[in-house]
C-alpha cells in the first residue's frame, strides 16, 4: 500500500521497512522482493548484488519458485555470486518443478493450457 499509495500517501521508506521486517521473519515473498530491490537499487536502496543474492538464497531455500529462478539467473551470469552453470541449472530446474512459467520457458518446456 505504501508503494502504490493505496489508502495512504506513497512512502518508499516505509514500504522498504515493512518488506524488510517481513523478510527478516522468513517470508519468502518479501525476501524475493527485497532481493530484487537490492539487485536493481530500487526504492532508495543502494544496488548490491551480493545482498540481493543473500536474500534470494533465503527465499530459494524455502522453495519459493520466483526466487529460485532469479537466483538461477544470477548464477548463470555471475551476478553477486560466483558464476556456476551447475548451480544456475539446479535452481532453474527447482523453479520449473513447481511449474514456474519463466523457468519452464527457459528450459524449453511447453506450458500446457487447460
Amino acid at each position: 500500500m505504501y508503494i502504490d499509495g493505496l489508502g495512504t500517501k506513497p512512502n518508499e521508506a516505509a514500504a522498504v521497512d515493512y518488506i524488510t521486517q517481513a523478510a527478516n521473519r522468513n517470508n519468502p515473498d518479501a525476501q524475493n522482493y527485497l532481493g530484487n530491490l537490492y539487485y536493481f537499487g530500487s526504492m532508495g536502496l543502494t544496488k548490491s548484488l551480493k545482498t540481493a543474492a543473500r536474500w534470494l538464497i533465503k527465499a530459494a531455500e524455502q522453495g519459493y519458485p520466483p526466487a529460485q529462478f532469479n537466483l538461477g539467473l544470477m548464477y548463470e551470469h555471475g551476478k553477486g555470486v560466483k558464476q556456476s552453470p551447475e548451480k544456475a541449472m539446479f535452481w532453474i530446474k527447482k523453479a520449473a518443478e513447481k511449474e514456474f512459467p519463466p523457468a519452464l520457458k527457459k528450459l524449453g518446456i511447453k506450458i500446457e493450457k487447460s
